[in-house]
């Protein structure tokens, strides 16, 4: 019995950790802007399925206003407005993303982010609070939305997402969130297995080795880039 209970805990952690990576990856460490989604229109959708299937594991409801991106309208049915009804189901999308963009990583990630990362830093102690590992306030106003079909339904998706992002990571190891070793960069790593990962991205290991070979020999670098621009300029001399 206590090892079926174990091997279960065990999938629901590889489980939580596989949709925790995807999110923070495709989502919470992302740079998502109104200018962003309007050029890629089609990540309006991808980011939705991305929320649904690791964040709410398919529990929207259907009837939920913040998820209806398509217009009552079709736009068979009246096509001399189907240019303003596919702009509008695009701006609908932009602004409900932008939302829990900004309010999930304001109102939660950001804060938690910040803290696990110096309680990492201080290895295990607690550089904020004495009692608790880390307390928040959204601080943020959470509109309640309530629809009129044949029964009275009440939403409120943004606390929802809120909970279901704090319950994704409850019982995860908080050595599993570490900071991108590039200078530069500040994302956050989420380790999804035991191999060592230092880096959020192959740009950031291949800047970051690049710096340590400036810094390790600043002379050798600049004399050898001194001696490059002074054959090219010559080349250059004497085509003129």
């Amino acid at each position: 019995m206590a090892k079926n209970s174990l091997k279960k805990e065990r999938e629901l952690i590889k489980e939580k950790t596989r949709r925790l990576g995807i999110l923070i990856t495709e989502f919470l460490e992302k740079d998502i802007t109104e200018a962003y989604l309007k050029e890629h229109q089609e990540e309006i959708y991808n980011i939705k399925d991305i929320l649904e299937k690791n964040l709410e594991l398919g529990n929207i409801s259907p009837h939920d206003p913040d998820w209806q991106f398509e217009s009552d309208e079709c736009e068979e049915d009246v096509p001399e407005r189907s240019a303003i009804i596919r702009q509008d189901n695009i701006d609908t999308g932009i602004k409900t993303i932008i939302s829990f963009h900004q309010f999930l990583r304001k109102g939660f990630w950001e804060e938690f982010k910040e803290n696990v990362l110096a309680y990492n830093d201080a290895k295990g102690s607690n550089p904020y609070l004495d009692e608790h590992f880390i307390k928040f306030n959204p601080g943020q106003d959470v509109t309640i939305q309530v629809t009129f079909p044949d029964k009275i339904n009440f939403f409120s998706s943004g606390i929802e997402a809120m909970r279901c992002l704090m319950n994704l990571i409850q019982g995860l190891k908080p050595e599993q969130f570490k900071k991108c070793a590039d200078k530069n960069c500040g994302k956050l790593i989420f380790l999804t297995t035991e191999h060592k990962k230092d880096y959020c991205n192959i740009r950031c290991a291949a800047r970051s080795i690049e710096r340590k070979k400036r810094e390790a020999n600043k002379t050798a670098f600049n004399e050898y880039h001194k001696a490059w621009y002074k054959k090219n300029l010559m080349k250059g001399g004497n085509k003129g």
